[in-house]
């Protein structure tokens, strides 16, 4: 008999496995039992699982023939703000006995996180350890509200991980539910250009596009699909007046007293993004396009208006990604550290009430070392001597027969 005997990494991952699948039965339990009240006009209290209920009554008001982007508040408080795709999706988890629905919803914020952690080359197995245990508590607190964001962080690095394995049809799909899911989930398109087969890669994605935004055309009318259209379109163009969230936005407005417009500050960081892909010979470098994989997922929460404490662990992702990617530094070390304290632990109960008192007046101290991070990448783009070796360019064969 030939004993065979397992990779002690493997074993590792098998605890951060489970372990993550615990969270998210945890989280969901906390979801479940607790309550909220919000102040104003409402006057009740709520299910702190309300965000699932605004997803599943949405289901159920797009088959009904129902406006999703006006209030409810008998049945939820706030508006529902995704979009009608997203609202037929959710019919999956819709009919299900609440708590079954609500697991299953976190779980689904959970896998496809793991799986495209794994699926990331150029970071060894242990590393991937270290950095899905970083993000573990920031995945906590938006499980815990039932929120999308693992989901959009999940999608955001799948799209990179399908391209670099050649499988453009699968990352155009990735992307387009990106979009349905969060708007700004469309960045993933930025990430084209690296590849080849750049217009196939654009044909898929608007056939995507086309194919999920006309896919509630099975339970409502054309006329009244485009009606959604621009109900969802008029309803986020006005929850964009005076928002400024936890983002860079935040920061100038409240603690640098800067009146500058939202707009503005959006086409700067925009810019701040753009300017390393100048550098053209650099995109057939793996870790150039990982280091963008990461500014990615930092800058669609850092510049994003309506940006809140359970959005980050879409950057959390980011900065996970460049920390355990590259050697590392004593200085980065120190800032991978004071990102653990400042961003991760200072909004939840693990951290000591009596410092948490003493910066009660910086609200926005979440947000200040991913917009650092967010500097550093960006410069390392430009400065950093990339390896001109990589992981190489793996095709599908469906996709190189398609060449």
């Amino acid at each position: 008999m030939v004993l065979t005997f397992k990779s002690p990494i493997k074993i590792r991952f098998r605890y951060v496995y489970i372990l993550y699948l615990l969270i998210a039965v945890i989280a969901s339990i906390q979801c479940y039992y607790g309550f909220i009240r919000p102040s104003g006009q409402y006057g009740r209290a709520y299910p702190n699982y309300n965000n699932f209920i605004i997803f599943k009554n949405s289901f159920f008001h797009l088959i009904q023939g129902k406006d999703l982007y006006v209030p409810y508040p008998d049945e939820q408080w706030d508006l529902y703000k995704y979009s009608p795709t997203f609202s037929l999706f959710f019919g999956l988890f819709a009919y299900l006995p609440d708590f079954i629905g609500l697991l299953f919803w976190n779980l689904f914020n959970t896998i496809p996180l793991l799986i495209g952690f794994v699926l990331l080359k150029g970071i060894r197995d242990s590393e991937k350890i270290y950095a899905l245990l970083f993000c573990l508590i920031e995945l906590m607190g938006s499980l815990q509200t039932a929120q999308s964001n693992g989901l959009t962080a999940a999608l955001l690095i799948l799209t990179f991980t399908s391209l670099e394995n050649g499988r453009y049809f699968l990352a155009a799909f990735f992307v387009a539910f990106s979009l349905y899911l969060k708007i700004y989930g469309g960045i993933g398109l930025i990430l084209f250009i690296f590849y080849p087969a750049r217009t196939r890669l654009l044909v898929y994605t608007l056939c995507w596009i086309l194919l999920l935004g006309l896919l509630p055309l099975v339970v409502v009318e054309f006329n009244k699909l485009l009606y959604l259209y621009k109900s969802w379109d008029h309803l986020l163009k006005t929850d964009q007046a005076n928002s400024t969230g936890l983002s860079v936005m935040g920061i100038l407005q409240s603690d640098f007293t800067l009146d500058i417009s939202n707009k503005i500050t959006m086409l700067a960081g925009i810019l701040l993004f753009l300017i390393p892909f100048c550098q053209i010979r650099k995109y057939r470098i793996y870790e150039f396009r990982l280091l963008v994989l990461s500014s990615m997922l930092i800058w669609v929460v850092i510049f994003n208006y309506k940006a809140e404490s359970s959005t980050y662990i879409i950057a959390v992702c980011g900065i996970a990604i460049w920390f355990f990617s590259q050697k590392k530094s004593n200085v980065n070390i120190v800032i991978i550290i004071l990102t653990f304290i400042c961003t991760i632990l200072s909004p939840g109960d693990l951290f000591p009430h009596f410092i948490k008192d003493l910066i009660v007046r910086l609200p926005y101290l979440k947000a200040v070392f991913p917009i650092l991070i967010f500097g550093i990448i960006s410069f390392d783009l430009f400065n950093r001597n990339l390896p001109s070796e990589e992981p190489p360019l793996t095709i599908s064969s469906k996709d190189r027969a398609g060449r």
